[in-house]
């Protein structure tokens, strides 16, 4: 996704993971239009786009986020915060994912981020009283599925 919004960028884009990033980008008074991966975290896109106004010409900031995955990150948290044990089940590549396994090591959980359910050693788990699950938004349903079971 990322690397399509920069092929329609041109040469002029610039990539960045944080508000940071702007101190080195080099904006002055260009005319700036803000977009992002559809599961960018929201505050962080706020507060770059904050961050642009202040510093660039003309800004536009598109909403290209995905209101699921918001809503999917704050699910995670909130389980994560209860459970203090997650399975996170998705693509390592996937940023969405590691978007939910960040939430939750963030919301105090020992998270456990695996692609399938054969990667998840039950014995680890015999112990818990409550494991919180999550899986990224491109996880198939069967993979999910699988890991339940297992999990159980």
């Amino acid at each position: 996704e990322t690397k399509a919004h920069l092929s329609v960028a041109g040469e002029d884009a610039i990539l960045m993971e944080d508000a940071a990033g702007l101190d080195i980008a080099g904006i002055g008074e260009a005319s700036v239009t803000l977009v992002a991966q559809t599961s960018f975290d929201g505050g962080e896109y706020d507060k770059i786009g904050r961050e642009l106004k202040k510093r660039a010409g003309d800004t536009k900031v598109e909403n290209t986020l995905c209101p699921w995955m918001s809503k999917a990150r704050e699910a995670a948290a909130e389980i994560a915060a209860r459970t203090r044990l997650m399975v996170v089940i998705g693509g390592r590549e996937s940023a969405n994912t590691a978007m939910l396994a960040a939430r939750c090591r963030a919301a105090g959980a020992e998270v456990f981020f695996v692609e399938a359910a054969d990667e998840i050693d039950a014995g680890l788990f015999k112990d818990a009283e409550e494991i919180g699950v999550t899986a990224g938004a491109s996880t198939p349903n069967e993979e999910i599925a699988r890991a339940l079971e297992r999990l159980r």
